[in-house]
Order: C-alpha cells, then structure tokens, then sequence
C-alpha cells in the first residue's frame, strides 16, 4: 500500500505527517528549532537547523508508520511563505538567517496581519467564533489542513488520488458549533472591540 507524506515546515518547528489514501493521519514526528531574536522585533531562523529538524521529523514518521521511502507515493510540501531566504546558487549553502514574517524590521514598508492555525482544537475558541459571528462553525475530523492539502496535491499529481472530486469525498465532520450568545450581549461586544481597535490605531511611531 502507498501513502503520502506532507512536510509542513512552520514558525516554531517542524512536521512531518503521513496520509493513507482516504486521507487520514497515519503518523506524525515534530520537532521545534530554535528561535533568533538579535534585536527587540528581529526574528530570524537558522536555515540548516530547519533543514535539519524537517528531514528528522521525515524519517522519524517514516519509522513511527513503520514505513520505508518505497511506501511514498508523493511528497507535499508546505512552509512558513512569508518567511525569506537567500540562496548562494554554487555553493547551495544560505547567504544569511532566514528572515522571519514576524520580524519587525520592515513593519514601516507593510503592514502585517497574521494568524496561526491549530487553534480549532479549542472548544472554547470554535463556540466564541459561532457565537460572536452568529453562524455555525463546522471542525473537520482532520484539523492537519495545511499539510493535508499539501498531501492532496502532490496525490493527485501522481494519481494517488484520481480527481478532486474523490478528494471532496473524504471530508468528514468532528463538530459543529452554533451559536448560543444573545444579540444584546454580541452587539456589546463587537461595540467594545470597534472602541479598543479604535484606541490602538497609530499607537506605534
């Protein structure tokens, strides 16, 4: 039987998750690189050390799904994209640290909005969003998103997976939040985030 491996490289660390054909979680190896902060709001990543960690995480899924590199059908990738990195071309080696998309440096030249995932594991934050947007908020049984697009896509470059439409096949539902909250209570809330964005605007030279 084949599978699929997704190498999700993200801020704080690196994954690598196994997919078998009906796109569920097979195994999955993480491993956190570290983090270089030179200046208050530089953020930067050690290009090795990222290299490093994913291939380790690779091999590590590999052996958790006791798997070998002929059960792969395909690789996905996905990574940080804002983040950049510079390449000497003969030499294959980095110029200098990854710089990261949290990094402040070029803030004046765009402003940055960013939000990451994982976060729809929590209950809690699943309810707040039905209740505050006032429209159900359905959580896949497969939260992994990221790497399993990364998954399909490379699948069906392959024919692992004939067409988008099998894909679409395989969703399934863990949970469906609706919203319970009063529209008194909404209303007093969105009031009350419009007046502390509101407050917050321009607060930064």
């Amino acid at each position: 039987m084949k599978y699929i491996l997704a190498l999700d490289q993200g801020t704080t660390s690196s994954r690598a998750i196994v997919f078998d054909r009906a796109g569920r979680v097979k195994a999955v190896a993480q491993k956190e690189f570290p983090q270089i902060f030179l200046k208050p709001g530089w953020v930067e990543h050690d290009a090795g050390a990222i290299w490093k960690t994913q291939l380790a995480t690779a091999k590590a899924a590999l052996k958790k799904a006791r798997l070998t590199a002929a059960h792969i059908a395909a690789i996905g990738i996905t990574n940080q994209r804002e983040t950049t990195l510079l390449w000497n071309r003969e030499t294959g080696k980095p110029i200098h640290n990854a710089i990261v998309w949290q990094d402040r440096r070029t803030a004046k030249e765009c402003d940055r909005l960013r939000a990451d995932g994982g976060a729809s594991a929590n209950n809690l934050l699943m309810q707040f969003q039905s209740d505050l947007l006032n429209v159900p908020v359905v959580r896949p049984r497969v939260t992994e998103t990221t790497a399993l697009g990364a998954a399909y896509l490379a699948g069906l470059a392959v024919g692992f997976w004939k067409s988008q439409k099998d894909i679409a096949t395989q969703w399934r539902q863990d949970k469906r939040f609706i919203s319970k909250m009063k529209p008194s209570a909404r209303r007093k809330l969105i009031a009350n985030w419009d007046k502390a964005l509101g407050r917050s605007r321009n607060w930064e030279d």
